[in-house]
């Protein structure tokens, strides 16, 4: 028995399949893959039920992800940062911009909670962990 002809055309989804001649992939065709979009950071708006600390550290995992330079984190902050951020973003120095760390630091003085308010939260937790709560004894 003969072996069969291989089917045609690209064995997965990350070859770029062959142009029309089939002989030379073509590049500008490519198939679908998972949108980045999926794994984008969200957007932040400066308000106070926000996470400062998680956002940065979701744009710093998804920068690792896409293999981007803190340059390249700085370039997308326009893009992610809305309503009180972007009035920050636009109220930052030169030197605030001229590093991914400088931006951070800056950041999270001004979106982040401070370590009072953190300590009151733990607190606050503890205490009402702490609290116990009885069965009613009124028949």
């Amino acid at each position: 028995m003969a072996d069969a002809d291989p089917q045609p055309g690209p064995s997965n989804a990350t070859e770029t399949p062959a142009s029309s001649s089939g002989s030379v992939p073509d590049p500008t065709i490519r198939r679908p893959m998972l949108s980045d979009s999926l794994y984008a950071p969200g957007t932040f708006h400066g308000r106070s039920n926000e996470d400062a600390d998680s956002f940065l550290d979701y744009v710093d995992r998804f920068a690792k992800y896409r293999h981007l330079s803190d340059e390249n984190c700085l370039e997308l902050l326009p893009v992610l940062l809305r309503d009180a951020a972007c009035d920050f973003y636009d109220t930052l120095t030169p030197t605030q911009l001229e590093s991914w760390t400088n931006f951070k630091r800056a950041f999270l003085d001004r979106f982040g909670r401070s370590k009072a308010t953190r300590w009151q939260d733990a607190s606050s937790l503890w205490s009402e962990g702490q609290q116990l709560t009885s069965p009613s004894t009124t028949s």
